[in-house]
């Protein structure tokens, strides 16, 4: 039976997170991707897609304010994993909508993916301390920060 990450072996832990954390950004970036080009399809125009991009980014900024008093008050887990089955939904319900609502939903589905993603962002960098534990996080910080660029 697995126990999970090992409190005992931070390094086993980073190599964990730091794989998680790369095939999920991995993922994200495709999404983006494959979302702007689903946004200039049904729209055909790249300034709705412009837009759609900057409503993404708007969600983000703004549940940026909360992310932080969320991370600190609830369990992390909890919200990441809230968090990512917010946006499936989202996705989800766009592509099952009917024809007449997928250009309004469009810039729903942008907020959304911008908002939970940055909730799930700031709960996983939080809880970067208890995963690695304390002699690891300049090490874990840095490696996560460099999957991203």
């Amino acid at each position: 039976m697995s126990q999970g990450l090992r409190k005992s072996n931070p390094k086993f832990n980073l190599v964990v997170l730091a794989t998680g954390k790369g095939i999920s950004d991995v993922g994200n970036f495709i999404n983006m991707i494959a979302y702007n080009l689903y946004a200039y399809v049904l729209t055909g125009s790249a300034w709705a897609m412009g837009g759609l991009m900057a409503v993404r980014l708007f969600g983000g900024f703004f549940f940026g304010f909360f992310s932080g008093m969320l991370a600190d008050r609830m369990n992390r887990k909890t919200i990441m994993i809230f968090a990512d089955v917010i946006r499936g939904a989202a996705l989800v319900l766009l592509v099952l909508a009917p024809a007449y609502w997928k250009v309004p939903l469009l810039a729903v589905t942008s907020f959304v993916l911008g908002a939970f993603g940055q909730v799930f962002n700031v709960a996983l960098q939080s809880s970067i301390p208890a995963i690695v534990g304390k002699d690891w996080v300049v090490k874990a910080n840095a490696l996560i920060n460099s999957l991203q660029s």
